[in-house]
């Protein structure tokens, strides 16, 4: 019967569930979520934080390959090419691309030919580029834009939910 009790009393405290919710996939211990819907880099890192999480920040070509893998899984389009919002920007100091979640310095980077480029190409004024694009190009290239531009988006956050019930 102490057993029996023991058992109960453990399970009337906490459960953890490993895993993630409907919609996100999972890649080793963390969760991701491709959006079905535009917004700026802005709205887009609110969107992800408002359910405890931030945009992806691609830190290894494991990773990386694994987000290229899933992007046609996300449209009716597979051929088109789509871009989303990544958790990586200069917005703090220019050309000095950092994780928008620790702040730390991208050492591993998977830029696209002639990027990041702020925009020089095209001469234009006031046209920062300091948000970070992930380009479905069949490698998943990054490319610096605009924050205030609206594109796809693609969240990440923690796969274990810890729940207590007591």
């Amino acid at each position: 019967m102490g057993l029996i009790y023991a058992v109960l009393f453990a399970g009337l405290y906490i459960t953890v569930s490993e895993g993630c919710i409907d919609g996100w996939v999972q890649h080793n211990d963390m969760c991701y979520f491709l959006s079905h819907d535009k917004a700026t880099w802005y709205e887009a890192l609110a969107v992800c934080s408002s359910v405890f999480g931030t945009l992806a920040e691609p830190s290894s070509a494991d990773l990386q390959n694994f987000l290229v893998s899933q992007i046609p899984k996300n449209s009716s389009f597979p051929h088109q090419h789509f871009k989303y919002w990544i958790g990586i920007s200069d917005v703090f100091k220019e050309t000095h691309w950092m994780f928008i979640s620790t702040q730390q310095l991208v050492s591993k980077t998977f830029w696209y030919p002639g990027e990041p480029n702020n925009n020089i190409a095209t001469g234009l004024d006031n046209t920062d580029e300091d948000c970070v694009l992930f380009n479905w190009d069949g490698k998943g290239s990054w490319n610096d834009f605009s924050c205030t531009s609206r594109y796809l988006f693609i969240c990440q956050k923690e796969d274990a939910d810890v729940n207590v019930i007591g």
